[in-house]
């Protein structure tokens, strides 16, 4: 995640670029509290939760960067 932030993007996606690391980041939060469900079960299913939310912003993005892309004609 952290080599995201020194990519070069062009200003007109940058607002979109941010998103996508918070997405990932948020994202990675959610793996890394999985991972313990046996010591915190109550945290597991909250970042369950918060990975269905993830997976809805992720496809919500995508949308974004295809329209702009679109647009662009990229």
């Amino acid at each position: 995640i952290s080599e995201f932030y020194g990519l070069a993007v062009p200003s007109g996606w940058a607002e979109l670029h941010k998103e996508e690391i918070k997405l990932l980041i948020s994202t990675k939060k959610v793996y890394e509290a999985m991972r313990y469900f046996q010591k915190d079960p109550a945290k597991t299913a909250l970042a369950v939760r918060g990975y269905y939310v993830a997976a809805f912003q992720t496809r919500e993005l995508k949308k974004k960067i295809n329209s702009k892309a679109a647009a662009e004609k990229i």
